[in-house]
């Protein structure tokens, strides 16, 4: 009779041979141990018994066994048992199966973690878990989540989830995942690109040291930045935000704040003021209309409108009323200064279609110039 492991097997000697001293066993007919006297035990029926155990033995092999008997003065011939396979144990196979993994990230209390999902596998004791080939956590044969801690933010880390049983490991399965981005991105620079009367056109740019920059929240307030006028989203590293709708010749605050993908939302920057444009007066016209080569009049009032004008457009520009002198001149005539003066405060506003040349005392003023400083003067926008 025998009994056996993996690496072992045990032998019992069953013999009546009452007077042996000592016993030899033999493996593979080569003597694997002698044994003296030191443990017969008597059955019930009369006879002896001793077990032995050959051991470091290879897994799912057979041997062949003996087992010899002597007296111990070696006198009389030994008897031999009759030879018999044995066999180990057959070791287990290794997990069969290749375990699906994924991941996602978290983040709390200041440290950043991974949470690890897996499919089962058959014939496994349990789970290895390893980040960038460093050992993070050991999981049970019935788990298939486990939630590790890494050391970094923003880093690519390969998750890799290993069965095992006694035989040793099986195949891993792996996925990549990065941490969590946790800082949030910063605004470089913001400004008015485009200032209308209805409309202020705003500029961001921003940067980001994780994951990239994702966009913008633009809003607008009333001038003391104290009421949310109205509020945007754009997207991209950089970006313009129009806020239509706006009142002319009115101040307004402008504040940004940055987010990047991992939506980090960076703190709402310094105020910007802008001012929307005034009203653009209308163009204007005379009263009498002024044909090349024709004969033309020109009011005193009809002048002096023209002048006031002039004027409102150098408000809407930004600049200070021009100091005219009003028609008629103080002897009730007309000179060429004083078409001088609509002509240098017409060219102060860099109008797209410049004004005629300034005339010489004692000159003709034809309908042409006069055509032409209007035209110059609407072509201010």
């Amino acid at each position: 009779m025998s009994s056996n492991t993996q690496n072992s097997i045990t032998i019992v000697v069953t013999s009546n041979y009452y007077n042996a001293s000592y016993f030899r066993f033999e493996k593979d007919s080569s003597w694997d141990s002698t044994t003296y006297y030191s443990g017969w035990q008597q059955s019930q029926a009369g006879y002896y018994q001793y077990s032995y155990t050959f051991n470091g033995l290879q897994a799912g092999r057979s041997y062949y066994l003996k087992a010899y008997s002597y007296e111990y003065n070696g006198q009389i011939a030994p008897v031999e048992s009759g030879g018999t396979y044995f066999s180990t144990q057959a070791a287990p196979l290794p997990p069969q199966g290749t375990p699906s993994v994924s991941a996602d990230t978290a983040y709390s209390g200041g440290t950043h973690y991974i949470n690890v999902y897996w499919s089962d596998v058959s014939g496994e004791t349990g789970y290895y878990i390893y980040a960038n080939d460093n050992y993070k956590a050991f999981a049970n044969a019935n788990e298939t989540y486990k939630q590790i801690s890494v050391d970094s933010e923003y880093t690519l880390y390969t998750i890799k989830v290993i069965p095992y049983n006694g035989s040793g490991n099986g195949n891993y399965g792996s996925t990549n995942v990065r941490s969590r981005d946790i800082t949030a991105p910063i605004v470089n620079s913001y400004y008015a690109t485009d200032i209308q009367k209805d409309y202020i056109t705003m500029y961001a740019s921003g940067s980001d040291s994780g994951s990239g920059m994702n966009g913008f929240d633009f809003y607008c307030y009333s001038s003391d930045g104290n009421t949310l006028i109205n509020s945007a989203t754009k997207y991209g590293s950089s970006a313009y935000c129009s806020f239509t709708g706006l009142a002319p010749d009115v101040s307004y605050v402008f504040k940004v704040r940055a987010f990047d993908n991992q939506l980090n939302y960076g703190s709402i920057g310094s105020n910007y003021s802008a001012r929307t444009l005034k009203n653009r007066p209308y163009d204007f016209s005379w009263d009498n209309s002024k044909a090349s080569g024709a004969r033309f009049n020109v009011s005193s009032s009809e002048w002096n409108r023209f002048i006031g004008r002039i004027n409102e457009f150098r408000i809407y520009k930004g600049l200070k009323g021009y100091g005219f002198t009003t028609a008629p001149y103080s002897d009730g005539k007309f000179y060429a200064f004083m078409f001088n003066q609509a002509v240098a405060a017409i060219n102060e506003m860099n109008p797209p279609v410049h004004a005629p040349a300034s005339q010489s005392s004692g000159g003709i003023i034809y309908a042409s110039l006069l055509i032409d400083i209007v035209r110059s003067l609407n072509s201010v926008s």
